[in-house]
């Protein structure tokens, strides 16, 4: 029975196993190792090829992000060297460092000197702002006669204050009735002095009689300033420029016996500042 044998045997192959010479379809060739080598390679070199790819574009990206910056600290660099050459230095290497600013910034330098021009000019704004604002404090002074009794010495006591009239003092103090000076500088004096009780009585003593301006403390600027007779008259007034310096004092000498008028209008003593 040949056809039951070649039933059995085909009951008993194993399922998967197609009749020799058909291949079954449902069933996968496996593959070589050739092949799993080979693909593996490609697959390892487009990894590396993506990591290359994604880190040229950080790169990019960063050095992006970091040129703003380096702009800035190469225009804060020439600023520190400029300002270094500007303090100087022990070496003077500033002005090497300068030199190199402007090589590298042709207009540093003319900026520069266009900033040194502008603190000169202020500077010398401020100093005549200065000379002004002196000027407007300049010492000046106006004395009236200050005389309360029998004259004992030749010398004239002045006064100043609201009290006494239209006399004050601005810079200038008074020390015992004389004029002390507080400013160096180039001053304007002038007085007058008119005689009380002026008459023929007193000619021969008026003819003698003279008003003496002068530097009587520090003895070592000790000067007579302006010597004024009488001669006929029964006033006398004059003015001159002095030099005066910080310290000197003042004073007046009236000839006795004779009496100077009290009038502020007739007797006064003054000085101004007009320069340094």
């Amino acid at each position: 029975m040949p056809s039951g044998r070649c039933h059995q045997r085909m009951q008993h192959r194993p399922a998967g196993v197609a009749e020799e010479g058909r291949p079954c379809p449902w069933v996968l060739p496996r593959p070589g190792w050739a092949t799993v080598l080979r693909f593996s390679c490609l697959l390892l070199l487009g990894i590396v090829i993506c990591c290359l790819i994604f880190c040229s574009q950080l790169w990019r990206q960063k050095q992006t992000q970091l040129k703003p910056i380096k702009v800035r600290a190469e225009k804060g660099k020439e600023g520190r060297e400029a300002l270094r050459y500007s303090g100087g230095d022990r070496t003077g290497s500033g002005r090497m460092h300068l030199k190199d600013v402007q090589e590298r910034n042709p207009g540093h330098g003319k900026r520069g000197k266009i900033g040194t021009k502008w603190v000169e000019k202020r500077k010398m704004k401020q100093t005549e702002n200065g000379e002004a604002e002196q000027g407007s404090q300049a010492h000046v002074a106006e004395l009236q006669l200050n005389l309360t009794g029998p004259r004992k010495d030749p010398t004239l006591r002045w006064a100043a204050g609201p009290a006494l009239g239209r006399s004050f003092t601005h810079g200038p103090g008074l020390e015992k009735g004389q004029l002390y000076i507080h400013r160096e500088g180039i001053y304007r004096l002038h007085i007058q002095v008119t005689l009380a009780n002026c008459s023929s009585a007193y000619s021969t003593i008026q003819h003698r009689a003279t008003v003496a301006v002068g530097i009587c403390s520090p003895a070592a600027h000790s000067i007579s300033l302006l010597r004024l007779p009488f001669g006929q008259s029964c006033t006398v007034a004059s003015q001159r420029l002095t030099h005066l310096a910080v310290g000197d004092v003042l004073c007046t000498n009236l000839t006795l016996p004779l009496l100077p008028s009290r009038n502020s209008e007739e007797t006064f003593f003054g000085i101004h500042w007009v320069y340094p």
